[in-house]
C-alpha cells in the first residue's frame, strides 16, 4: 500500500516509496513526509539527504549535521566494492564536503505532531540508549523479498546498531527467521563472527530485528566457499546435523509442499520439477544434513581479525543438505554474470568438490541436483511481477533434463 504523502511526490523512485511506507507508514501514524532542496521552516523530526537524487535513491544519509553525514558514508568501506567505494568517496568529497555544497542535495523531511508516531524513539527506547538516535537508509529496488534496513547511529554519525523491517508476509517471515537463526546459532560458531539480537519489537503489525553492528574495520571476503570449508561446516553443525534418509525427511516433504503449492498458477513447470523432485528424494540412501546459511555470497561475507564475518541469515534452515551454501556461491556469482544456464553448469562442475564438506563422492552430484531443484522452486515461488517467463520455462527445461538423464 502506497502512503497518501508518497502520492503526492511523482518524483520519487519506487524503492523510495517504499522505504516511506515500511519506516513512518503516514496513513496509520499522522506523521507527514516532504521533500525540499534544504531544511523548511515547518517543523520537522527527521531529516535526510537523498542520494544521488530522489528519482534514482540508493540512500538516505541524516541531513541535521553534514559531519555525521559523511562519517555515516564513510562506515564499513572495507565491505564495499572498488565501485561502490568509488561512488561513496565521490559523494564524501562534493556534496558532503560542507554545508554550503550539500544544499545541492535534495531533502526528505519528517514532520510529526505531539500526536503522531514515529519509530525511531521507540527503537533508542528499546536499545536503552541515552542520547537521540540518528538513522540511514538503504533504497533498494522493490521485490518480493526487500525490507526496509535500518543504521541506527549516534549523533557523531557513528553506527550504534541496525534493523530490519518486515512489510510483507514474505518479508515478515524473513526478518523473525533472521531472529530465530541468530539466537540458534549464539555461541556454536567459534570461527565465525556473527551480529547478536539486541531487541525484537514490531511496527504496526510487522516485525522489527535489531542487531549488533558488524565490526568497522571487517573487509570484505572473496575466498571462494570450497577453499575454506571449516566455516561452511560449522554453521551445519549448528542445525539439525546428521545423516539422514532424504525420503521421508523434513526437508523432502517441506519442498514438495512448495510445489504443490506452486502447481495451480505453473502447472506444466510445477509437474516437471515435481517428477524430478521425486526421482531425487525417494530412492533410498542417507545424506548429510545441517544448517544452511542460505544466501552464502561473497556481499555476505566478510574478515575481522582473524574471523569470518556473516550475516544476512534471513533465509537459514536448520536442515538442508550439506553442501547447499557453497553450490549458491557459484550459482549466484556465476547468474549474476552469464545468466541461468552458465549458473547451472557452474554448479556442476564444482559439485565433486563437495567432498571437502564430508559429502561422499557417490552423493555429489545428488546435492547438487538438490540445490538447483531448489532454486527452480524458489524462482517459481515468486510473484508474476518479479519473475520472467524466461526463467520459468528454464526451470520446466533443466527439469526434463535432468529427469531423461
Amino acid at each position: 500500500m502506497t502512503s497518501v504523502a508518497a502520492e503526492r511526490m511523482p518524483d520519487i523512485g519506487a524503492g523510495l516509496r517504499d522505504v516511506i511506507e515500511a519506516v513512518w507508514r503516514p496513513e496509520q501514524t499522522g506523521v507527514a513526509v516532504s521533500l525540499g532542496a534544504a531544511r523548511r521552516r515547518q517543523p520537522h523530526v527527521e531529516s535526510y539527504f537523498i542520494l544521488p537524487h530522489p528519482s534514482r535513491p540508493r540512500l538516505l544519509l541524516p541531513a541535521d549535521d553534514v559531519r555525521s553525514a559523511r562519517r555515516a558514508l564513510g562506515a564499513y568501506r572495507g565491505l564495499r566494492t572498488g565501485q561502490a567505494e568509488a561512488w561513496a568517496r565521490l559523494i564524501r568529497a562534493s556534496v558532503l564536503s560542507s554545508p554550503t555544497a550539500s544544499r545541492l542535495l535534495r531533502q526528505l523531511h519528517v514532520h510529526a505532531g505531539s500526536e503522531a508516531e514515529t519509530l525511531l524513539p521507540q527503537l533508542a527506547e528499546l536499545l536503552d540508549y541515552p542520547g537521540r538516535l540518528l538513522a540511514m537508509l538503504a533504497v533498494r529496488q522493490p521485490g518480493p523479498s526487500s525490507k526496509a534496513t535500518i543504521g541506527l547511529l549516534d549523533e557523531a554519525g557513528r553506527p550504534v546498531a541496525f534493523a530490519k523491517l518486515g512489510s510483507s508476509e514474505q518479508t515478515d517471515m524473513m526478518v523473525r527467521n533472521e531472529a530465530l537463526a541468530l539466537s540458534e546459532v549464539k555461541g556454536r560458531l567459534p570461527t565465525i563472527f556473527t551480529s547478536a539480537v539486541r531487541a525484537e519489537t514490531t511496527w504496526h503489525g510487522h516485525p522489527v530485528t535489531m542487531m549488533a553492528p558488524l565490526p568497522l574495520d571487517a573487509r570484505r571476503l572473496t575466498v571462494e566457499p570450497l577453499r575454506m570449508p571449516q566455516p561452511l561446516l560449522e554453521v551445519a553443525s549448528s542445525g539439525d546435523f546428521g545423516d539422514r534418509e532424504v525420503s521421508g525427511s523434513s526437508y523432502a516433504n517441506r519442498l514438495m509442499a512448495r510445489l504443490e503449492t506452486c502447481a495451480p498458477t505453473h502447472r506444466e513447470v510445477a509437474d516437471a520439477l515435481m517428477r524430478w523432485c521425486r526421482q531425487l528424494c525417494d530412492p533410498p540412501g542417507q545424506l548429510r544434513f545441517g544448517r544452511s546459511h542460505g544466501d552464502w555470497v561473497s556481499w555476505n561475507l566478510g574478515t575481522h581479525r582473524g574471523r569470518l564475518v556473516v550475516w544476512d541469515w534471513e533465509q537459514s534452515v536448520r536442515d538442508a543438505p550439506v553442501g547447499f551454501d557453497a553450490c549458491h556461491w557459484y550459482f549466484q556469482r556465476s547468474r549474476a554474470h552469464r545468466g541461468f544456464n552458465a549458473a547451472v553448469a557452474a554448479v556442476d562442475a564444482v559439485a565433486p568438490g563437495l567432498v571437502r564438506l564430508g559429502v561422499r563422492a557417490e552423493d555429489t552430484a545428488r546435492v547438487a541436483d538438490l540445490y538447483l531443484l531448489e532454486t527452480c522452486v524458489g524462482g517459481l515461488e515468486l510473484p508474476a511481477s518479479a519473475g520472467s517467463e524466461g526463467d520459468v520455462r528454464a526451470f520446466g527445461e533443466l527439469a526434463r533434463r535432468r529427469v531423461e538423464r
